[in-house]
């Protein structure tokens, strides 16, 4: 908690650059999406209604629900990163089936 201005300050750097973005989903919100998503056969992850897109018109911001901030990884890909404890890191973004 020592450096939570700095935290906060970095992830206002990141949505004002794009590679973050509030999302206001509660999560409520979030079982309902997994749970259709698997009812599908799908693989369960976020739908991006809270993503900023070029033309694409977010739903008005709820009151009362306090916004996580989510990574604007690419829609299909691999994300990787080198992990100090665990090494190397990589994570499929690509939407597929279980």
């Amino acid at each position: 908690m020592q450096r939570l201005e700095r935290y906060q300050a970095v992830v206002e750097q990141m949505i004002a650059a794009g590679t973050a973005y509030r999302c206001y989903c509660t999560p409520e919100e979030l079982d309902a999406m997994r749970e259709a998503q698997r009812a599908r056969g799908e693989k369960t992850r976020y739908d991006g209604r809270w993503r900023p897109e070029r033309g694409k018109v977010l739903p008005a911001v709820p009151e009362g629900v306090k916004p996580v901030v989510r990574f604007k990884n690419p829609e299909d890909g691999i994300v990787t990163w080198n992990d100090l404890v665990k090494g190397p890191i990589s994570i499929a973004t690509t939407r597929s089936t279980t």
